[in-house]
């Protein structure tokens, strides 16, 4: 089934039953149960609607005081980035760079206090050091019992909606336990969020992909708070997509657990999501941001690659034609047509495979189904690597399935093959004015690559993606409008002196971190930097004093711990290290201190 068709009978189930009347305490859960349906329609050879197996027991979460306490230093940061590790993916100067956070905090970074944070796992620490110093919350801790009367064990209303839903749909049952479990776990991750952000009652929080468990906390979290949620969005919206579009029954106050704002691409993903909405619903509106990691590449001129990088781009040039796939998280992600595409393909031709952000641990597993097929003539590990706009500035051809990325290629002027069913319901009036090509077999596709002309200029059409700088900061004003709508003495308060600077704090904690990792070349960069941004805080030598012995630097170290001694007369390690290095320079060895 289509996105087209799966919308429609979405539409129809709002149309026959009153959604809004499921709840799961004071919470309408139908934002949660409506993306489970919708994946279950598209996708129904798989289970979203229904448990695997026995109730898992739902986390209690705690936020640890230390963080409380730091956290506390940052009162009244006007904006909050929630970044997650996946999206951490390309390298700029060195440093992990995020396409959809980081541009965003390049625009307020001169006019407004900010702070990005993202929930410490294992693949993020991985991922250091970061292009913009990242707080690393967390990870949740176990907490006690909540208090109060114990969690309700039904959600209301919820039988009525699961025979209207099999009744519309033919064939999805939906399972109370799973919702109740998703429900739990989203309010656990709304009070852990809310835990956070009372401490720095920020104006606004921005953030990718909301329709997840810990993004819809997060949501929740900003309606009780008050400050506006916004999604940044990953992609330009088609006409049909569930969680975005064809909302009929949107209440008067909205839903705690869709953001308040989506920061779209362009005129028509705004168009898209207006299109079926109710004119007097204030909640869930959509505004055009624009793609600001496309901006830095056509208005500025993007980042230089690496050694690695450049030289890969280099190589490109012995090859008569370049096609650039990029795969999508789909049943089939390299489906036979395009495999065979590549077998018979002229032998001058270079093939690059770009896998989605979550399949990049699935590289091993691709390259062997590729070789069970006897596929040569391509290139997977630095195809993923590089920044994507970089390798658009060398290609000829883009193939994908359906991917919004058709419209980034063709802000370079490169040519799109679409490959994927789906294309014709999310782009059908595109590919019938000839924007894109649409191919289902090996050698169609490779007649569209044959036919195709990457000469033409690049296209910058407002109406698919902006890219223009003046449009982001516009939109910025708007969300900072909806915020002052919301709570007008936020923009009355002043700030509280012996606040730490956040992006010091997060350079600290990145420098700890780095420290744990044997990076120590790295966590001085880290400490210095931090302390060039604000008088230096407890902890910021004591780091840096730890850095400079493991690099070598002795004399350098003791002064750096005896000026923590100076902020923290009690400070243990700073003294150990001290005495240690008095005792042997030479031979001292540490271990990196808690955090601060």
């Amino acid at each position: 089934m289509n996105s087209q068709a799966s919308t429609e009978l979405i539409v129809e189930i709002e149309r026959c039953f009153d959604v809004n009347q499921v709840r799961y305490r004071d919470l309408t859960v139908w934002p949660l149960v409506r993306n489970a349906i919708r994946w279950q329609l598209l996708y129904p050879e798989q289970n979203h609607t229904r448990l695997g197996g026995p109730p898992r027991p739902v986390p209690r979460f705690g936020v640890p005081a230390m963080q409380i306490r730091a956290l506390k230093q940052l009162r009244d940061t006007d904006f909050v980035f929630y970044t997650i590790a996946q999206n951490n993916t390309d390298r700029i100067q060195g440093r992990f760079y995020d396409r959809y956070t980081d541009p965003m905090i390049d625009l307020v970074r001169d006019r407004h206090g900010f702070l990005k944070i993202e929930m410490d796992t294992p693949p993020g620490r991985k991922k250091m050091p970061r292009y913009e110093p990242t707080l690393l919350i967390g990870p949740p801790q176990a907490a006690p019992p909540r208090p109060g009367p114990s969690r309700p064990g039904r959600i209301e209303g919820f039988g009525d909606l699961a025979r209207t839903v099999e009744a519309v749909t033919g064939m999805v049952r939906l399972d109370e336990a799973l919702f109740l479990q998703q429900a739990r776990l989203v309010e656990e991750y709304r009070d852990f969020f809310l835990a956070l952000l009372d401490c720095i009652g920020p104006k606004a929080v921005f953030f990718p992909w909301y329709y997840n468990p810990p993004a819809m906390g997060l949501t929740w979290a900003c309606r009780d708070l008050g400050a506006v949620s916004v999604e940044v969005q990953h992609g330009k919206q088609g006409r049909y997509h569930g969680m975005y579009t064809h909302w009929t029954r949107i209440p008067e106050n909205g839903y705690p657990l869709v953001p308040d704002l989506f920061w779209n691409w362009g005129r028509d993903s705004r168009a898209n999501i207006e299109r079926h909405r109710h004119p007097g619903v204030r909640h869930h509106r959509p505004i055009v941001g624009g793609n600001r990691w496309l901006g830095l590449w056509v208005e500025d001129g993007g980042f230089p690659g690496s050694p690695e990088e450049r030289a890969f781009i280099d190589s490109l040039q012995e090859h008569a034609k370049v096609v650039l796939v990029t795969l999508q998280r789909l049943p089939d992600p390299i489906p036979r047509p395009l495999i065979q595409a590549v077998l018979d393909s002229p032998s001058d031709w270079f093939w690059l495979f770009r896998l989605h952000p979550l399949q990049t641990g699935q590289e091993p597993a691709f390259m062997a189904m590729m070789r069970k097929y006897g596929v040569s003539g391509f290139e997977m590990h630095m195809a993923t690597r590089c920044p994507l706009y970089m390798l658009f500035r060398h290609t000829d051809h883009h193939v994908t399935g359906y991917s919004s990325t058709c419209f980034e290629a063709k802000a370079f002027g490169v040519p799109t093959t679409l490959i994927h069913p789906e294309a014709l319901a999310s782009y059908r009036e595109y590919i019938g004015q000839g924007l894109f090509e649409y191919a289902t077999s090996g050698q169609d596709i490779l007649a569209q690559i044959r036919r195709a002309d990457s000469g033409e200029a690049p296209e910058h059409s407002g109406s698919y993606i902006e890219a223009r700088r003046e449009t982001a900061i516009e939109a910025l004003a708007a969300v900072l409008k909806r915020a002052e709508e919301i709570h007008p003495e936020k923009y009355r308060r002043v700030g509280t002196p012996g606040q730490r600077h956040p992006e010091a704090l997060a350079l600290a904690q990145q420098g700890y971190s780095l420290l744990e990792a044997g990076r120590p070349d790295l966590a001085r960069a880290s400490f210095a930097r931090a302390l060039t941004l604000e008088a230096p805080g407890p902890g910021l030598y004591y780091g840096l004093a730890q850095a400079l012995v493991r690099t070598g630097f002795h004399q350098e170290a003791a002064e750096a711990a005896a000026r923590e001694l100076d902020i923290q007369p009690g400070h243990p390690g700073a003294r150990n290290l001290l005495a240690g290095l008095l005792r042997s320079p030479e031979g001292n060895e540490t271990r990196p201190g808690a955090a601060v």
